[in-house]
């Protein structure tokens, strides 16, 4: 911690002579110490505020005292992120939530001062511009968001909620209600190609997928920690014979939003966005194989008429592993 005197604040009981302030990497690692306490990912913030090259305890200085950063401090490190092409939404989130913690740590009066204070005065970031939200209905997250959701929503929402988010988006983007309603003999981990079988979709057909390797994890969990008298395999909190609802996984997808400072989406948002990772995969797979696995309406009927069982099989198997693949390359 850094001492400064020059405008220590007269707190009771506590000489200002011994008051110090902490510094920028102070304060950032104090920040990553609560996120561990607390068990929360704390890996994307040590990453931004830390320990990459161009982190922000490099460009403000890490002997720089806390109190002293500005917001032209903060917009100029975020003008070096924009630069390098890395999109500021969540550096400007990280940063301006290790302020928002440095401020509550010193006005917590349920804790005795111990003469070490940040004496942030108000947050920096705040008054940061820039784009910080979007509109939830033609969202598409990154595979920096993939990645940030994966890891990050399980502190904000119950073990059912986070499995049934997580499994939307390991099988690859089918439809919220295919998957929070589904029941547990829907899924098939025991075959020889696990298998998704859905008996009645928004087509009002039979509608059959491959398990992609992500999926058959969640699967376990999911199935190792229901309530064995329930035929639905993510379960109401507090009424476990009942399917979860989409509002409340809407519901806690804004709470993490907000209390994450993460641009905010919907659970919808979910499915365009595996669909376009899709479509952009190397692979350079066929727009109506992803129709299929979709079962986008008349598109995927006519794909279908493409191909006879074997092959439309092998289709799904494909889109299955390039899910798998995309997922992978999220976390490296």
């Amino acid at each position: 911690m850094a001492l400064d005197t020059a405008e220590a604040p007269r707190l009771h009981g506590v000489c200002p002579k011994q008051i110090k302030f902490g510094t920028v990497k102070d304060l950032f690692e104090f920040v990553i110490r609560c996120m561990d306490e607390e068990g929360k990912s704390s890996e994307n913030n040590r990453l931004y505020l830390l320990d990459a090259p161009h982190a922000a305890v490099h460009f403000l200085g890490p002997d720089t005292l806390a109190r002293n950063v500005r917001p032209a401090d903060a917009t100029a490190w975020l003008r070096e992120i924009h630069k390098r092409g890395v999109k500021t939404t969540h550096p400007r989130a990280y940063l301006s939530a290790a302020f928002g913690r440095g401020i509550a740590a010193d006005n917590d009066p349920t804790k005795e001062i111990e003469g070490t204070l940040f004496g942030i005065e108000g947050n920096p970031v705040t008054a940061v511009g820039g784009r910080v939200s979007s509109n939830a209905r033609d969202r598409k997250l990154s595979l920096e968001e993939v990645k940030i959701f994966w890891d990050e929503f399980p502190g904000y929402a119950s073990p059912a909620i986070v499995a049934a988010a997580r499994m939307i988006i390991a099988m690859g983007g089918i439809r919220v209600t295919e998957v929070i309603n589904s029941k547990k003999d829907w899924w098939h981990e025991k075959r020889t190609t696990p298998l998704l079988r859905i008996p009645k979709t928004k087509n009002d057909t039979t509608h059959d997928l491959p398990l992609t390797a992500h999926a058959i994890s969640i699967l376990k969990e999911a199935k190792a920690s229901s309530h064995p008298d329930s035929e639905y395999l993510f379960q109401h909190t507090t009424e476990p014979l009942e399917p979860v609802t989409p509002n409340a996984v809407a519901k806690a997808v804004r709470k993490f939003c907000d209390e994450t400072e993460f641009e905010r989406f919907q659970p919808r948002d979910l499915r365009r966005t595996m669909k376009s990772h899709l479509l952009d995969h190397e692979d350079d797979l066929r727009e109506e194989w992803i129709d299929i696995w979709h079962n986008h309406g008349q598109n995927a009927s006519v794909a279908r008429k493409h191909y006879d069982r074997a092959e439309y099989r092998r289709v799904k198997s494909k889109v299955a592993a390039a899910v798998d693949d995309i997922l992978i390359n999220a976390h490296s």
